[in-house]
């Protein structure tokens, strides 16, 4: 958690109510107090494990601060001094307090990521969670979250990784997305890439207070930078990226019936009926035609039906008739009446 607040402490500069912008580290499980919300510089951090979380009483010492002047405070007991803040409402009070209790009980959390809109088919969070000396050089442990939507398995999916970078990383990370990202980066404040000419002269550069306060403000960053590009991103992400999802009944009764979707309309089975009717009575006449001009007609894709066998009459018995093979086509039938044509003709031959 973090946000400005009225602060004040027991200690000799800090006992009248000011101005701060403080946090709650959950890496480190701290009370840290910046001089702005840029969180470039600290003014005091204030180790939670162990301390005493709770709301002044009426009447008992404040160590010269007024208490009573606010009316949401929260008091902190902390190991080496006092913090009162003044946190304005009874939610934040009760945020507030939830977050410092559970730090004091329990010491430095897991690495918490921002939480984003659910909505988004990507999102990607990272946090600068540690540092390290290796050799003559620091580097800073990245913690990053990226959470995607996989369109083979038809549902979200996530994935966390680590990653080690030194400062001259995030800072060449700073001038990309200045480049890119231009006034949008303006409430953005990067850390000073020069360190002081006395701590490098005495080679202090790598003094584990001093890279504590590098890994704060490189974390601060990167957050704001990874909540920045994530909007950014939703801006030119296309709406219609996943298919809408299909109306209610309640909603089609309540849409106007000119704003329904228009579909085509179906014929009747009957008029289907009629027309496969006409397509097997035009193909008949044609048939016909073609063997009145003694053509052999051509088959069609969809022949007719053909008409029941002709009756063959033999020579030797005039009452015994034989069945010719069943035609299958319009010339087969041509074919067959020529035949019993020529045995008629011979059988009246005496």
């Amino acid at each position: 958690m973090e946000g400005e607040l009225d602060v004040a402490t027991t200690r000799s500069v800090d006992r009248a109510w000011h101005r701060g912008f403080v946090k709650l580290d959950d890496v480190t499980g701290q009370l840290i107090c910046f001089r702005d919300a840029t969180q470039s510089e600290t003014k005091w951090s204030l180790p939670l494990q162990g301390a005493d979380v709770s709301t002044p009483i009426p009447g008992t010492t404040s160590y010269g601060i007024d208490a009573d002047a606010v009316a949401y405070c929260i008091v902190v007991h902390g190991a080496s001094f006092i913090v009162y803040l003044d946190v304005r409402d009874a939610a934040g009070k009760k945020a507030w307090s939830s977050a410092l209790l559970r730090t004091a009980q329990e010491g430095p959390l897991p690495v918490v990521f921002t939480k984003v809109d659910s909505s988004d088919d990507f999102t990607f969070l990272a946090r600068v969670a540690e540092v390290r000396v290796d050799g003559n050089k620091a580097e800073y442990k990245l913690l990053c979250s990226c959470r995607f939507f996989n369109v083979a398995y038809a549902r979200k999916m996530s994935i966390e990784w680590a990653v080690w970078h030194r400062f001259s990383h995030f800072a060449a990370l700073d001038s990309a997305l200045r480049a890119s990202l231009g006034p949008r980066m303006h409430t953005i404040a990067f850390l000073p890439c020069k360190r002081e000419a006395l701590r490098t002269l005495l080679r202090h550069q790598l003094d584990s207070d001093f890279l504590a306060q590098r890994r704060l403000g490189l974390d601060a960053y990167i957050t704001k930078d990874t909540l920045l590009t994530q909007k950014e991103a939703r801006k030119h992400t296309r709406s219609n990226a996943k298919p809408k999802p299909k109306p209610t009944a309640q909603q089609l009764a309540e849409t106007p019936q000119d704003e329904l979707p228009s579909k085509a309309p179906q014929a009747p089975k009957a008029l289907k009926e009629a027309k496969k009717k006409s397509r097997a009575k035009e193909e008949d006449t044609r048939t016909a035609d073609a063997i009145d001009r003694g053509v052999t007609p051509s088959v069609s894709a969809t022949p007719a039906k053909a008409p029941p066998p002709p009756v063959l009459l033999t020579a030797t018995n005039s009452d015994a008739v034989s069945e010719a093979p069943p035609p299958t086509t319009a010339r087969a039938n041509l074919l067959a009446q020529i035949q019993q044509g020529a045995q008629l003709k011979k059988a009246s031959v005496p």
